[in-house]
């Protein structure tokens, strides 16, 4: 019993140390000053004031919640670029540590060794922990919706009449459930698809004797319409928008058979088969291995959530209007793992000690792919050539609305030029981002240095009677437009 126990604690001690090890591999990641164009939409929106900032989120097509947490961190710790990164990067974080928690507890500390040791090393979910999007925190409370469901079901039994205590857990559910909801459309989907499997769960469990049990369900399905109520009407009017102009394209067999690659984007092709391999093992042993118990239901559960959010994604998508992009699968990518990962538990242990090699390196690999990706960013260079070229006074006229919005993030007390029409497509960017919108070069302030970062256009410049200076910025040049009576 003893050895047993000190085994255990053995377990654990590994995955604290796998979470730290974690959390000190990707903290130098994030303080490198690289952004993309859906992450410089995020800094750009929480610099605006909250009220402004939630004006603007109803412009667009995600809710407000992960914008305004983000809000409190670069409040609390400053305006600061790695500051925006450390909400992914904490709920991934928080994530592991539920994980390691909940399995611990209601299955056993191997279990839970290997399910933490899965989530600290699979590509897509080390990537989103790193980007200034929703994805990761959609993550967490996905799968904390889950996590509670299965405390949910291990007290059924004892479930009586609705009363503070029997519902304590039920409000719980509903309150993760509707800040996923309020993260991400699509964990609201998958949200939904926790509270359809809990009411299957009751019904194929009880039958006739639910009862109290289907009074409790009701009463926190009506808690999350109550509390998603103030946000409904905005749902509802970007869902109209979504339906008349939207640049996600129709819904393709094609589309739908790259989405399982999602799993495995790494750059090395054996990695890539090796996970491959892993995940079909993976599900062979959990279809081979049926039970009628607990925790066999709550594992294929996590199968049915995804099939459900699946569903509604491609029948929205075929008879509505398109809404589905593989990239919001990663929000599920814990739940595809769980079952995957579990069905391993009972192999024998050379069977363990190949996984946890795989997981080794596989987060050895995509750390590396994600390091290099953040160190050779050209947008490295272009802020280091700003702190010593680009004055205050100074402005920049973009072609291209991503460039507008990235530079933004860099040079905000900057001036930023565009031409109008580049501007129409994106209202809200255009609100969030103090720009000014031209119609032609000669609108462009001839009296200050003006600055480019693209080469497309240098002749028409020099005909408008401008002059153009190029400068090497590492791999990329960016360009001084000015007049010649202005001097350099």
């Amino acid at each position: 019993m003893l050895s047993g126990e000190k085994t255990r604690k053995n377990q654990l001690l590994v995955q604290i140390c796998m979470m730290g090890l974690t959390f000190l591999c990707l903290l130098p990641v994030i303080m490198k000053p690289y952004v993309w164009y859906d992450e410089s939409f995020t800094v750009n929106l929480v610099r605006k004031p909250i009220p402004e900032l939630l004006r603007i989120t109803a412009l667009d097509v995600h809710p407000p919640l992960y914008y305004l947490v983000v809000k409190l961190f670069v409040t609390v710790l400053g305006d600061h670029l790695w500051v925006y990164h450390l909400p992914s990067l904490l709920s991934y974080l928080l994530l592991l540590l539920l994980t390691c928690m909940f399995f611990s507890k209601y299955f056993d500390a191997f279990t839970s060794l290997l399910v933490t040791a899965a989530f600290c090393s699979m590509p897509n979910m080390i990537k989103h922990a790193l980007e200034l999007r929703m994805y990761s925190m959609s993550m967490l409370l996905i799968v904390a919706g889950m996590y509670v469901s299965y405390y949910i079901m291990s007290q059924a039994d004892d479930m009586g009449r609705p009363n503070r205590h029997t519902l304590k857990p039920w409000i719980l559910l509903a309150l993760v459930n509707v800040s996923a909801a309020y993260t991400h459309y699509f964990a609201g989907v998958a949200a939904v698809g926790i509270s359809l499997f809990l009411l299957l769960f009751l019904l194929l469990k009880y039958g006739r004797h639910t009862g109290s049990r289907l009074v409790c369900w009701g009463i926190y399905v009506g808690i999350m319409v109550v509390l998603y109520l103030p946000w409904l009407p905005t749902l509802l009017s970007q869902m109209s928008a979504v339906d008349q102009q939207y640049w996600i394209g129709p819904l393709t067999e094609a589309a739908l058979h790259e989405c399982p690659e999602i799993l495995f984007l790494i750059q090395s092709d054996f990695m890539r088969m090796a996970l491959k391999v892993f995940f079909l093992v993976g599900m062979f042993l959990l279809v081979s291995g049926f039970s009628r118990n607990r925790r066999f239901f709550w594992v294929a559960g996590c199968l049915i959530v995804i099939g459900f959010w699946m569903m509604f994604s491609i029948l929205y998508s075929l008879l509505i209007s398109p809404i589905f992009v593989d990239r919001y699968l990663v929000m599920l990518l814990p739940l595809v793992w769980i079952p995957v990962t579990v069905s391993y538990r009972y192999r024998p242990s050379h069977v363990h000690t190949m996984l946890f090699i795989l997981f080794a390196v596989c987060f050895i690999q995509t750390y590396n792919e994600q390091y290099n990706v953040y160190s050779s960013s050209s947008d490295i260079q272009l802020v280091e050539f700003g702190k010593e070229h680009i004055r205050p006074e100074d402005a920049f006229f973009h072609f291209y609305i991503t460039d507008l919005s990235v530079c933004n993030v860099y040079f905000p007390e900057n001036e930023h030029y565009i031409y109008s029409s580049s501007l129409e497509p994106e209202p809200a960017l255009s609100a969030m981002i103090d720009c000014n919108g031209i119609d032609s070069y000669g609108e462009l302030p001839v009296s200050r240095n003006i600055w480019c970062l693209n080469s497309d256009y240098s002749k028409t410049f020099l005909e408008s009677g401008f002059q153009v200076e190029p400068f090497k910025m590492g791999t990329r040049e960016i360009y001084r437009i000015y007049k010649e009576e202005n001097g350099k």
